[in-house]
């Protein structure tokens, strides 16, 4: 079970490594041109992470933003558990005032 759930990160980190370009950059799979550019830039099927070192330092900081925005919302948890319920009642709270979710 492991290997399978890691070979699907594998093949799902170069389109979360595209994400913030469709929002940031109003990239659409419809402008051809200019997302074969950006994947040119950042996607290496060759490696292992499937991306070349700038689309990991990209993930990088898009992951790093994530854990900064999660910081200022929720207090450090002690337990797992205290982490997943603040985690899904500020996910619920975004997706309720974000007309995109």
């Amino acid at each position: 079970m492991q290997r399978s759930t890691g070979k699907w990160f594998h093949r799902k980190l170069p389109q979360l490594t595209l994400k913030p370009y469709e929002s940031d950059y109003g990239l659409t799979l419809d402008d051809k041109s200019q997302a074969k550019k950006i994947v040119e830039e950042l996607i290496d099927p060759n490696s292992i992470t499937n991306l070349k070192d700038d689309g990991m330092d990209k993930i990088n900081v898009y992951a790093s933003g994530g854990v900064d925005y999660l910081q200022s919302k929720i207090s450090k948890p002690y337990f797992a558990e205290e982490f997943l319920i603040s985690y899904v009642k500020l996910l619920q709270k975004e997706m309720d005032n974000n007309h995109n979710w």
